[in-house]
């Protein structure tokens, strides 16, 4: 079942849960089962930087199409503490797209955030670039680049 709605239609990006947490459709297989997606790419990033090191693995690029919705996973992990706190500010958001956070998966050293964007109707096709700021237990850890483009 997708978080962000009962869809008719089954999407790559819907989010499933699975015993590790939240999962992209497309990236959970079942043995016996054809996947008729290939799966959904994500990228990791290292937010600051010795002790207080931190990791990101998200989708930097979306593909919308004009009037969907389409999930993105931050699962934000970290290699010697459990996060008490994590807070998300998006910026430059352009006009046409919301992005809000719907749901939050707590793990070992790890929270996973699932951000839910929402293209207008109306918005024309094209590149649109956006960041997501963290703070993890009250520190700046940085900002994450995203783009989604519209077809």
């Amino acid at each position: 079942m997708s978080v962000s709605s009962l869809a008719e239609e089954e999407h790559p990006d819907d989010i499933v849960m699975t015993p590790n947490g939240w999962a992209y459709r497309a990236n959970v297989h079942q043995e016996g089962v054809d996947n008729p997606w290939p799966p959904i790419q994500t990228t990791e990033l290292a937010l600051a930087s010795g002790i207080d090191v931190a990791y990101v693995r998200y989708r930097d690029c979306l593909e919308i199409k004009a009037g969907e919705t389409r999930n993105n996973i931050l699962y934000v992990t970290t290699p010697d503490w459990n996060i008490q706190n994590l807070k998300l500010y998006t910026g430059n958001i352009p006009c046409g797209i919301e992005i809000a956070e719907r749901e939050r998966w707590y793990g070992f050293r790890a929270i996973a955030p699932v951000l839910i964007i929402e293209i207008s109707q109306d918005t024309k096709p094209g590149e649109y670039n956006f960041e997501i700021k963290l703070e993890i237990d009250n520190k700046d850890c940085g900002t994450v680049q995203s783009k989604i483009v519209i077809v």
